[in-house]
């Protein structure tokens, strides 16, 4: 068996070396610049969620505030006199309030 020895210039040999290692820089900066898009992206999706919750809970808050003013409203001059009557305030599901009520008295 013969060898052939084939001379090559020193700039060819580095040749592959450089191409697979530019090659190699290109794909790791595709991905990390891949990553940081996306972790981007997912920061953009959960802020606007979070906007989204608070304002939902901001529209409960000022439903709520409402309701609680109409309440109180209409009901601050009975509850100045004491003339509310308790019926009012108890729902069929909790008349055990009532006799809890009564056995304060």
């Amino acid at each position: 068996m013969k060898y052939v020895k084939i001379y090559l210039p020193k700039e060819e040999k580095l040749l592959p070396l450089i191409t697979v290692a530019a090659v190699s820089l290109l794909l790791i900066y595709i991905t990390m610049l891949n990553m940081a898009i996306s972790e981007n992206f997912r920061k953009g999706e959960l802020d606007r969620r979070i906007r989204i919750t608070r304002q939902d809970i901001q529209d409960r808050e000022e439903v709520f505030i409402a309701g609680l003013s109409g309440f109180y409203d209409q009901y601050s001059a009975s509850f100045e006199k004491k003339e509310i009557p308790k019926q009012e305030f108890v729902s069929r599901e909790s008349n055990f309030a009532l006799s809890s009520l009564g056995n304060l008295r």
